[in-house]
Formats: C-alpha cells, structure tokens, sequence
C-alpha cells in the first residue's frame, strides 16, 4: 500500500474508535435533559459520631457565621469509614456553621469542660494542621450533652 493509503486507513480506524467512545448508551440521556435517580437506589451510608470535652472559650467568627469549638479527648461512637485515628492524643478544632447549630445555641453554654456530640460526614475533611480543623462542609450537627 502507498503512504496515502496507509494514512488513509489509520486516519479512518482512528475517527471511528473515537466516534464509537462518544456514542450515546442506553443509561446516558439525550443531550440536553438530565438523568435523575432515585435516592434510595443508593445504599445508605452511615454519619461519623464521636464525644469530646471543650477545649477553652468558644469563638464566633462574624464575618464567615462560623463558630470555631475546640475539642479534645475525643471518644468515637460511630465512624463506618475509620477515618478516627485523625483524633489520637490531640484536640481537634471544629469550624461549626450557625446554621448547623439549633436555634436555641448559646455559646456561653458551651464552655470550657462540657461534652459534646458531633457528627461528621461519612468522609469528612481535615485539614493537616495541628490541632487538625474540620470544616464546616463536613459537620453534620453538634449537640451539647447533659453533665
């Protein structure tokens, strides 16, 4: 075959490998709507809890509506992905969103040496730092337990 031909041919075989990786399945919808499913097709996937002491004065950032709890000896009761060990033998600093707390929060009851429970995200986020801090994307709710 000729040098034409030849390119003729891989250029042809190429074009039609690439078509055929963009064409449309059964499962993909025409271009232009979306495909919804169904939740409870997904499996339901557990919240990380865990128990801890404040750690000092809770503060509240104004500008971002967060309030930033420090805890510590933290206890886990519930982590599906076992992602705790980010707790060992240190504090971790909770950057709580106001709209993640109840309506009745007060910050001058959630003082130094009460419990709280918090949930996490499945997959929660931490930052690398020292305390770790987990944002508030990742926080379910936080509850302060009866002493």
């Amino acid at each position: 075959m000729t040098k034409k031909k030849m390119l003729a041919v891989l250029f042809s075989a190429a074009l039609l490998l690439t078509a055929g990786g963009c064409a449309r399945t059964e499962d993909d919808p025409p271009s232009g709507t979306s495909k919804t499913t169904d939740s409870s097709e997904k499996p339901a996937v557990d919240t990380a809890v865990f128990r801890g002491k404040i750690t000092g004065e809770v503060t509240r950032d104004d500008e971002n509506n967060v309030y930033y709890i420090l805890v510590s000896d933290v206890e886990t009761l519930q982590d599906p992905e076992e992602l705790s060990d980010v707790f060992t033998n240190q504090e971790v600093k909770l950057n709580v969103p106001e709209e993640v707390l109840t309506p009745a929060f007060d910050s001058e009851s959630y003082s130094s040496g009460n419990e709280i429970e918090f949930s996490l995200e499945p997959l929660f986020v931490t930052t690398n730092s020292i305390p770790p801090q987990i944002p508030g994307k990742s926080i379910i709710s936080v509850k302060l337990l009866e002493n």
